[in-house]
């Protein structure tokens, strides 16, 4: 029954049992590592700057994701050469480590070790389990889902399970810190992350077997490093979805530095209910919004990827623009407003269910369009252009914020949405011509003899 009813929720019931297990074996992985990594957020920065000033946790952030950026595509070109798996062992390893530290770091010294840890880890995990799956569902996906139909269905909906376990996890994470203390709360962190490296390094394995490589071991992680950029500067396809994703986290993360916290805060009046509002807000994503979003994408094409972007940025920044103007976030402002509440959780819900449905449309398109050579490599590029934008936005925004106010800082980044969907138009206007296939294909070949180290099948 347990069974049944989670294929139900993942929308994969009439899928073969070859693609039934993979996409609930990813469901499941994904929701134990978004359990683990979330758990804490709502008190691992309070708890730091109990110690530390907020200039110097600007610092340590600041640390935290220069580390990434350095790392992020080099660990992904290096996952694509060595297999997914053990590169989520060592990045939930690391985490594991970081999560200890930071329980026994009282000074600025220690912390800038535990942000160092957290960008190395960051950076290991990132785009990995992503990559796996595209992988495998890729060797099958001809033979068991043609028309991408129930891979659309399942990938906005596989959050569901993950939502739900991360919402318990707060309100969990909270009870422990309460009995506790926070120093214990990452020490158990700490253990469920072991624990959490080991489940990956023996279910995260793939479909089929890829003889591992003769030669040069250097050359052919070079051969990897180099490939990633390769189809990026070779497909203009690829390389302006690339960028019609990173500006637009780029926005997002401006949005969730600068306001989001500060919305739930403000409008709620208190903690207690700034996590009250949080958890409602990841429940009814997982209860409402992915199931809702899982029926209607199958109604959209990729030539809607664009005109959905441009939707969500006027309606979601202009939304909380008004919003902000109208009940400003001000810290002598802060109390429980039922009317600024319901319209918040509504600009949050369409931003939700846009965000699934771009998403699964641009998942279908990398899914077929990424060499899996390259895979990981290709996929973290985004995270580290994200991170180039990202860190002269954070450093900058602060300011612009004083200058021109809230309302208007937040149009600013509707209007980098915006630029997204430009680029996302752009990307389905982009055809990728004889020659230029050619060309990718040579580059695949002539780097075949060093292809990624295989993995065991699913058994």
């Amino acid at each position: 029954m347990g069974v049944k009813m989670i294929l139900w929720v993942l929308g994969i019931r009439d899928l073969a049992p070859q693609g039934k297990k993979l996409l609930t074996k990813y469901a499941l992985l994904f929701a134990l590592a978004s359990m683990m990594i979330n758990a804490s957020t709502t008190y691992y920065i309070l708890y730091v700057l109990s110690f530390v000033t907020i200039q110097q946790l600007g610092v340590l952030l600041a640390l935290s994701m220069v580390v990434q950026l350095l790392l992020d595509y080099p660990t992904g070109a290096l996952s694509d050469w060595m297999g997914q798996r053990w590169m989520l062992f060592f990045a939930y390893m690391t985490f594991a480590l970081s999560f200890i530290l930071l329980s026994e770091s009282r000074t600025f010294g220690g912390f800038v070790l535990v942000f160092l840890l957290k960008g190395v880890a960051q950076s290991q995990h990132s785009e990995a389990l992503s990559s796996w799956l595209h992988l495998n569902y890729k060797s099958i996906a001809d033979e068991v889902d043609p028309n991408r139909e129930h891979y659309k269905g399942f990938i906005t909906r596989y959050k569901v399970i993950g939502n739900s376990l991360t919402a318990l996890s707060y309100v969990v994470a909270g009870y422990v810190a309460f009995i506790f203390d926070r120093p214990m709360l990452f020490r158990f962190q700490a253990l469920a992350f072991v624990l959490l490296s080991w489940i990956y390094l023996f279910s995260v394995r793939n479909l089929t077997r890829t003889e591992g490589t003769k030669g040069d071991a250097r050359r052919t992680y070079f051969s990897h490093l180099k490939g990633g950029i390769r189809i990026v500067i070779i497909s203009g396809k690829v390389r302006y979805l690339m960028f019609s994703a990173t500006i637009w986290m780029i926005a997002l993360s401006g949005w969730a530095s600068f306001f989001l916290h500060p919305i739930y805060y403000v409008y709620t009046g208190s903690d207690v209910g700034a996590g009250v509002m949080r958890s409602l807000v990841w429940w009814l994503e997982a209860i409402m919004i992915f199931s809702l979003a899982s029926v209607i994408v199958r109604k959209f094409n990729e030539k809607w990827i664009y005109k959905i972007r441009l939707l969500q940025s006027l309606a979601f920044f202009g939304g909380f623009a008004i919003l902000s103007w109208l009940f400003p976030l001000a810290s002598d402002s802060v109390s429980f407003n039922f009317i600024a509440i319901v319209l918040a959780l509504g600009l949050m819900m369409f931003n939700s269910f846009c965000t699934r449905v771009y998403n699964t449309l641009f998942s279908v398109i990398y899914l077929d369009l990424i060499p899996d050579e390259y895979r990981n490599a290709a996929y973290s590029l985004i995270p580290t252009v994200t991170l180039i934008g990202s860190i002269p936005l954070l450093f900058a925004f602060g300011g612009i914020i004083e200058m021109i106010g809230v309302p208007i800082s937040i149009l600013l980044l509707s209007l980098l949405g915006m630029i997204s969907a430009i680029f996302a138009r752009k990307a389905i206007l982009s055809e990728i011509s004889i020659e230029k296939e050619k060309k990718i294909q040579d580059a695949i070949d002539s780097n075949s003899k060093y292809s990624s180290r295989g993995e065991m099948s699913i058994r």
